[in-house]
């Protein structure tokens, strides 16, 4: 960053308010209160899976209340949906369960429907109203709600000069007035207060939910006193033990449920391996699994920023986190592209040299499932190959080693010693294919980048690239949102497939 950017952040920062504004609505404070009681007949139990899916969708029905700006008869919120949807739920509860925690479950539902019928608004009204108060031109509302494009348009109607952002376009901003945020601040980064881009950061949402003290030191060196001061429209509540804490309907992923759906996607029933791997989750409420190990690769966008010329780079696909953008194929084919396209490089040759391919790597796992992955990696380091590293070289898309005395050796080792030297050509070969398949698709996407908004793909998590001329399919530049805590074993053909995850096991 430039001394001078750095110095306006900093003159921000002692100028610089958070305050908060709640706003009362009797339907929203009505289901709030259903909602904290079917909690607390359950406690601390287990909740099983029946009951598991009913709460799942409460609390995305409420978080997408209290995150949206809108009159709850708005469509797209599809109120009257989820009533229908949690009282066929409800039915299949009814005769098995205690007739007490189904009565609570039953007054939850009424109040989802009595909320499907208001055209009220408070929340918006609010918020338009402290809009109206700043600076129409230095003025944006902070959202993080699935309702993206209806929040805008609504917005753009009453103040047409005061954008629609999101959180990943915080950083870009520079000295507005006025930062509205709709929602509690538990949900939103830490830096959006300890490095404010805007004089006057005003939270506001439902007072029915409670949000947690944030710190307010606004920038390290920073002179202000601790405490956030409160504004409110009318008087300020004091929360009861009825209210919602933020935290309950804070956005959460339930992420042994995302591992059983990925478990029951159908598999291709070919030779493949199965190999360690890390669960992502990606904008848009989609998913992906990538290697965990050491070896694999994926495209990486860097330079995003408003100014800047995105870039692709080839980072392991372990070293993945957050806040990345990956590229994937979303359309055509299996996940890695690279090899089809190599393929169609290598022309009739390509036949050839897959076979060989797959020659080596089903001897190599026999010798495996024969001899335990343990005693084979010990007897190849005995036999002078410094880092057998076998689930890599089992991995379909290892072709070969760097040092050609490894390679030798472990044809010798798995029995087509005297094939090695074919064998090594024919998988110099396809590396090369690889790499120039690689090279042209990065060109490719890099072109399509520079023509594209980045302000548009970072505000949408994606960015969808058709490249005419090759076997790529659809590829997408995707952000990666979040990073599952634990490691799992999959076929190496579930690898890198984006798939679709059910909005109530992930809220985004």
């Amino acid at each position: 960053m430039r001394f001078a950017g750095t110095a306006h952040r900093y003159e921000i920062a002692q100028r610089a308010t958070a305050t908060r504004e709640t706003v009362s609505s009797p339907l929203i404070r009505v289901l709030a209160n259903q909602i904290r009681k079917l909690s607390r007949q359950f406690g601390d139990d287990e909740v099983d899976a029946e009951w598991a899916t009913f709460l799942r969708r409460l609390r995305r029905t409420m978080r997408e209340l209290v995150a949206t700006p809108l009159s709850p008869a708005t469509p797209a919120l599809r109120l009257e949906e989820t009533g229908d949807y949690l009282s066929e739920l409800l039915r299949h509860l009814t005769p098995a369960y205690d007739p007490s925690t189904v009565a609570q479950a039953s007054l939850c539902v009424t109040a989802i429907r009595d909320l499907s019928q208001s055209w009220e608004n408070p929340f918006g009204d609010l918020v338009s109203e402290i809009l109206s108060t700043a600076s129409p031109t230095s003025s944006a509302l902070l959202i993080k709600s699935p309702h993206l494009e209806e929040i805008s348009r609504w917005l753009a109607d009453l103040h047409p000069n005061a954008p629609t952002i999101t959180e990943f376009e915080v950083p870009k901003l520079h000295g507005l007035d006025c930062l509205v945020v709709a929602g509690p601040s538990l949900w939103f980064p830490a830096h959006l207060l300890s490095a404010p881009r805007a004089e006057t950061i005003c939270f506001v949402h439902y007072d029915s939910v409670t949000d947690r003290p944030q710190p307010t030191h606004l920038l390290g060196g920073s002179h202000r006193p601790p405490g956030t001061s409160i504004r409110t429209a009318a008087i300020e509540r004091t929360s009861t033990d009825d209210d919602l804490d933020a935290g309950f309907i804070a956005s959460t992923v339930d992420w042994d449920a995302l591992a059983r759906l990925a478990a029951s996607r159908p598999r291709s029933g070919g030779d493949e391996e199965a190999v360690p791997a890390n669960l992502f989750l990606l904008a848009g409420g989609f998913a992906v699994y990538l290697e965990a190990g050491d070896g694999p690769r994926i495209d990486v966008v860097s330079e995003l920023e408003r100014g800047s010329k995105p870039r692709l780079r080839g980072e392991p696909t372990r070293t993945v986190e957050p806040g990345n953008y990956i590229v994937l194929r979303s359309e055509g084919g299996s996940g890695d592209y690279i090899p089809g396209i190599a393929d169609a490089l290598l022309g009739k040759s390509a036949k050839e040299h897959r076979e060989l391919q797959r020659l080596w790597k089903s001897a190599l796992r026999k010798a495996v499932a024969e001899r335990s992955n343990a005693r084979v990696e010990r007897e190849l380091k005995a036999l002078g190959i410094r880092s057998p590293n076998l689930r890599y070289r089992m991995w379909s898309g290892s072709l070969r080693s760097e040092r050609p005395e490894d390679f030798r050796i472990l044809m010798d080792y798995i029995g087509l010693g005297d094939q090695k030297d074919r064998i090594w050509n024919a998988m110099g070969h396809l590396a090369d294919a690889h790499l120039r398949a690689g090279q042209e698709v990065r060109k490719r996407l890099e072109e399509k980048l520079l023509s594209s908004d980045p302000d548009a793909i970072i505000r949408s998590g994606r960015l969808d690239v058709r490249l005419d001329g090759t076997d790529a399919g659809t590829l997408s530049v995707v952000r990666v949102e979040r990073r599952a805590p634990d490691q799992t074993t999959l076929d190496e053909d579930q690898l890198r497939v984006m798939f679709k995850v059910e909005a109530d096991l992930w809220q985004g």
